[in-house]
């Protein structure tokens, strides 16, 4: 049961959380649209997303959930509430909106107005000045946010990049190929980040032992590296 500070029972959320399908979230998402939270907002964004995940691909049904007349209610109060959520909420709400279209294969932006877009770039961007410098894999998903909404910020990628130049010695095969194949999907070729990388997956060469990691390294390397390297890689 779930209670506010002064043990209150929160009667939407509860409601939120014994939904089992999509309409039913949307339903008390319009009936309750006058007091709804950024919690709230938030745990109605990630069911719709889970109900979706846990159908099969050729089952899902985003097209239903585009034309529910109170999913363009739960866009707004996700635009209006936007500057109300704190940074695990904001990633939070980025990712759930990002996964209802993913799996499809169909831009996000169908499901984004512009106003909602622009506004988590604005506070990704913020986000990045607080974010642990180590901490990689929250720009990596931004990167990834941008690719599935096919859009391309460039101060935002600028951002992450420098991010990822940062942590070169800590990336491996697999993140650098993450990232290389995402730059490429945008468009977004940065030469410091290509030799930054094509360095760093060279030295992993001989610490590739097992048959898994290299062939991450082989799927990373081969379409950057040197005829030499390649020569190397299929020694």
């Amino acid at each position: 049961m779930k209670t506010s500070g002064t043990g209150i029972r929160d009667q939407v959320l509860e409601g939120l959380q014994v939904c089992s399908a999509e309409d039913q979230v949307l339903d008390l998402v319009g009936k309750n649209k006058a007091k709804l939270t950024v919690e709230h907002v938030s745990c109605a964004v990630r069911m719709l997303w889970e109900f979706q995940k846990e159908r099969p691909e050729l089952l899902r049904t985003v097209h239903l959930i585009k034309s529910h007349p109170q999913f363009l209610t739960l866009r707004v109060l996700a635009e209006n509430k936007i500057a109300l959520m704190d940074d695990f909420t904001l990633v939070d709400m980025l990712y759930a909106f990002l996964r209802i279209l993913t799996a499809l294969m169909i831009s996000v932006a169908s499901l984004m107005s512009t106003r909602l877009r622009d506004a988590l770039i604005s506070r990704a961007e913020y986000l990045l000045h607080t974010v642990d410098p180590l901490n990689y894999n929250t720009p990596r998903r931004m990167v990834q946010f941008l690719r599935n909404i096919k859009y391309i910020h460039r101060p935002l990628l600028e951002k992450c990049n420098e991010i990822f130049l940062r942590n070169i010695p800590r990336l491996d095969a697999e993140n650098i190929s993450i990232i290389l194949g995402l730059y490429q999907s945008l468009q977004f070729n940065n030469c410091d980040f290509r030799l930054a990388a094509k360095k760093r997956l060279t030295e992993l060469i001989d610490t590739s032992t097992d048959p898994f990691s290299f062939s991450k390294l082989f799927v990373a390397l081969a379409p950057i590296g040197s005829p030499d390297i390649r020569e190397r890689l299929v020694l």
